[in-house]
């Protein structure tokens, strides 16, 4: 995620911008936050596990999902759910590129995507107010600019921004963005806090036993 944001800045939607967030949904559902080219990592490189959030009051009346959590409501697999059950016309349960493809051409549903996204991100404009919000991921490749526009409409419709939208321009933005850190000798754009684990709290293992110390008895002789 942060590494598709350090891509999105040199090569795509994020050129020349002061800031921006960038929205994942994928497998996960994640948010990148580019301060001025600096992707913020968060003091355990967590920042912007959105999908660990309830979902928004007002789309969950609504828009229910269960568990009712942002990654239920934007995760791909959520999107694809709402496509099947709401029978769109050409969503296949065994091809997702075409299901996505016909979400793209539904207006009811795109919509209703773009509803989704709306909301879940309005507390991060509340908070940083950033220029550009870039979607990504799956869906957001299939939507494009149509599911920006509708995005842009729901945030000026329902909020006091009026963020620009913009569906990512990069592909295989995380092998780019990976590159870009390594050609850049992994400078404070990509860098990770010193000892800190990128993976979200969830997906960490559960060993709480006491860490073994690598102190050598070289180390212990050089003191």
């Amino acid at each position: 995620m942060k590494l598709a944001a350090v891509a999105e800045r040199v090569h795509g939607a994020g050129q020349g911008t002061p800031g921006f967030v960038e929205l994942w949904m994928g497998p996960g559902v994640g948010l990148a936050v580019d301060l001025g080219g600096v992707v913020v990592q968060g003091i355990a490189g967590a920042a912007g596990e959105i999908g660990y959030l309830p979902v928004p009051a007002d789309v969950q009346l609504t828009d229910p999902v269960d568990p009712p959590t942002i990654h239920h409501l934007l995760s791909v697999e959520a999107v694809l759910d709402l496509a099947l059950r709401e029978a769109v016309p050409g969503a296949d349960p065994d091809d997702a590129a075409a299901t996505l493809d016909a979400i793209a051409t539904h207006d009811e549903t795109l919509n209703r995507v773009a509803r989704r996204i709306a909301l879940s991100v309005a507390p991060v404009l509340a908070t940083l107010d950033p220029g550009l919000l870039v979607l990504a991921g799956p869906p957001a490749g299939a939507g494009g600019d149509r599911l920006a526009g509708l995005v842009a409409h729901w945030l000026s419709a329902s909020t006091p921004w009026h963020t620009r939208v913009a569906a990512s321009q990069v592909d295989d933005a995380v092998l780019r963005g990976r590159a870009t850190c390594s050609a850049a000798g992994c400078a404070t754009a990509c860098s990770t806090p010193r000892g800190r684990s990128t993976e979200p709290r969830a997906a960490r293992g559960t060993d709480r036993s006491p860490r073994r110390s690598t102190t050598t008895e070289d180390d212990r002789t050089k003191r």
